[in-house]
């Protein structure tokens, strides 16, 4: 993004222009171009963008600052949940000095402010207390027209409104009931527009049967709610508005996180709405945003289904339908978190953030409306919100994040400057990966793996290769630096090995790296390879290259690594034989890439965060394959941030 130094004090400054709320435990991101928001919204997100700026590219993260979050609860409570949960947050310039602010849900009775500094600091916390309900949501709109940002909360049975004094200070809040239950955080979202055409903002909410709205008066108050009912049950979240059926009159749509449906209610134009019909998507959506994804100008849908683990992307056809793409990811149910909309890779084609497992991955749009992988960021932990946007003067073109966590804490990833790579301090962060096409080779013994794309000069990348049944001896391409290769002589047998290359000019890189193996019967081998942002090119490793074998048993000894930062990135390759398929995850971690040959061998790569310094030890993948006598290997490094 281009900086443009303070922020106006036009619509702008809600640097959060968000179309399509979302709730509690799946967040969204914004969306911050001109067309995500459908004509007849109240805010047109072109004045934001232009005020904002247009993100060159994905430059990966330079440095990360932590700000705790007082009181910040898990609002299930269940058992083996770790207390924090990742809360809400909102961006705005509530104070009106040209920086921007945040407004945190803390998940617990509630909304915590931290006034911006304009150099990407935060001050210290003002609390609001919400009264004995659990916020879930927070959304930032001048709900009283006199140019002060205000805030609205949706709670587990209430939306609670607190107006701007005009100072960065709220007044006491006041609270309208929806419709709630006892089984946080799947109820509340709201959507904050003007449903009626008479200029003043609305509400609708999203209830455990339907959706909530009420009417505004324009002051700041509202009127009494009308229900409009449409399957029971099934948990309306992620409220969204826009013109989906093409009548110039702004709809709701909504995810059903107890179901498998988008849900439309056509709007009629004076805030009530028709009778909903059903789109089915991936199962129990947890997350939707909405933007215009293959620039046609209609508004598009995408969900992030959290027991189907994928992301459903649904194209507008103008009448109220939609066409959907699925787009699956590996792991397990319950490790889709979120899903947003934005512009990051540098492009004019909205991409997608991702919240899986404990990484944020980038999915680059383009004009067709289909997306791709192009990078990924560990977090550490489950992250289930991020906001894009300048939260610092840094005249370099950049996008920085602000991620929040089940470590109970907000955290600004300042982004790294475009062409202006991080010297010092930096937090490693994984900008590509890429698999080979194929899980067995032939004869030949020759296995290509392509070049992640978005590299540069500076880049690590990491090459993980595992050829099955027989050892021999791997063979690098030139320019390739051999760190470790392993071999495992037993039932089944492994060669397995990482490389690694410094990247000196991204221009001058193949399209693809060629390893060979000495046994070139033709046998299972796989490969990949992971590009690094932020890793020391001097000193790269943080600890040995570790490995280990676990001939005959569910899981293999993890190799154990100590770690000297935080941030330092560790990388597991493993690798399983005998009747797996492609049933081997990652439990709480990020599983990045995984193979099967379709007969019965697997290996994959993860990676994560340490998140205390000198920690040892990696949690291990799990065969669900219902094999006891199943072969491993397993290979880790960890990279040293610069």
């Amino acid at each position: 993004m281009k900086n443009t130094g303070k922020i106006t004090r036009d619509h702008a400054k809600r640097l959060p222009v968000i179309h399509g709320p979302t709730f509690r435990g799946a967040a969204l991101i914004l969306c911050l171009a001109a067309g995500c928001v459908a004509p007849g919204n109240d805010e047109p997100v072109s004045n934001a963008s232009a005020s904002l700026g247009q993100s060159p590219g994905f430059s990966g993260v330079g440095s990360m600052t932590y700000y705790p979050v007082s009181e910040s609860q898990n609002p299930w409570g269940l058992e083996g949940e770790i207390e924090a949960y990742g809360p809400m947050v909102a961006v705005a310039d509530f104070n009106n000095d040209g920086n921007p602010d945040l407004a945190i849900e803390n998940n617990y009775t509630a909304v915590m402010v931290r006034l911006g500094d304009g150099n990407g600091g935060f001050g210290p916390e003002t609390r609001y207390d919400l009264g004995p309900v659990r916020p879930n949501m927070v959304v930032a709109k001048d709900l009283d027209g006199d140019g002060d940002i205000d805030l609205v909360t949706s709670n587990d049975s209430s939306l609670s409104v607190l107006l701007n004094n005009g100072t960065g200070t709220f007044g006491a809040a006041t609270s309208y009931a929806i419709s709630g239950g006892n089984f946080q955080p799947y109820y509340g979202s709201v959507a904050v527009v003007d449903l009626d055409g008479d200029g003043k903002l609305d509400l609708a909410a999203g209830m455990y049967d339907g959706i909530g709205v009420f009417l505004g008066n324009g002051d700041g108050t509202f009127g009494v709610r009308a229900t409009f009912t449409c399957v029971a049950g099934t948990h309306h979240n992620s409220v969204t508005a826009g013109d989906f059926n093409g009548d110039g009159k702004l709809d709701l749509a909504t995810a059903s996180s107890f179901g498998s449906e988008v849900y439309l209610f056509a709007g009629n134009g004076n805030g009530t709405f028709a009778a909903c019909t059903a789109t089915t998507v991936g199962s129990r959506p947890q997350s939707m945003t909405s933007g215009d994804f293959n620039k046609d100008g209609r508004p598009d849908l995408a969900t992030a289904n959290n027991w189907g683990v994928s992301i459903t992307v649904l194209i507008n056809q103008g009448n109220g339908t939609f066409a959907t793409q699925s787009y699956p990811f590996p792991g397990r149910a319950y490790e889709m978190v979120f899903v947003g909309a934005a512009y990051v890779d540098g492009d004019d084609s909205l991409d997608l953030l991702v919240g899986h497992q404990t990484s944020i991955f980038v999915m680059s749009g383009s004009s067709s409306g289909t997306f791709a992988t192009t990078a990924i960021l560990p977090m550490g932990a489950v992250s289930r919100f991020v906001t894009t946007g300048h939260f610092d003067h840094d005249p370099a073109g950049r996008t920085d994040l602000v991620v929040s966590s089940d470590l109970g804490d907000v955290a600004l990833l300042r982004g790294e400057p475009d062409g202006v790579p991080c010297t010092s301090g930096c937090t490693p962060s994984i900008v590509g990966s890429t698999q080979a096409t194929s899980g067995s080779v032939a004869t030949s013994g020759v296995l290509a793996i392509p070049k992640p794309s978005l590299i540069r000069a500076g880049d690590v990348l990491y090459a993980f290769v595992t050829k099955n049944d027989d050892v021999g001896t791997v063979s690098a391409p030139l320019g390739w630096t051999e760190l470790g290769q392993w071999k495992t002589t037993a039932d089944d047998d492994f060669t397995s090995g990482v490389w690694r290359k410094i990247v000196t000019s991204a221009g001058a890189e193949p399209p693809s790296y060629r390893w060979t193996h000495t046994d070139n019967t033709a046998e299972p081998m796989s490969g990949y390879i992971v590009a690094v942002r932020g890793a020391s090119t001097t000193a790269p490793e943080d600890a040995p290259v570790a490995h280990a074998a676990g001939i005959n048993n569910a899981r293999p000894s993890s190799p154990s690594v100590t770690t000297t930062s935080p941030s330092a990135l560790v990388l597991v390759h493993e690798g399983l034989t005998r009747g797996a398929l492609s049933s081997v995850v990652t439990p709480w971690d990020t599983t990045l890439l995984q193979a099967s040959t379709g007969t019965d061998r697997n290996s994959g790569v993860a990676a994560f965060l340490q998140p205390t310094p000198g920690a040892t030890g990696l949690r291990q993948w799990q065969n669900t394959g219902g094999f006891s006598g199943a072969d491993w290997h397993t290979v880790t490094v960890a990279v040293r941030p610069l």
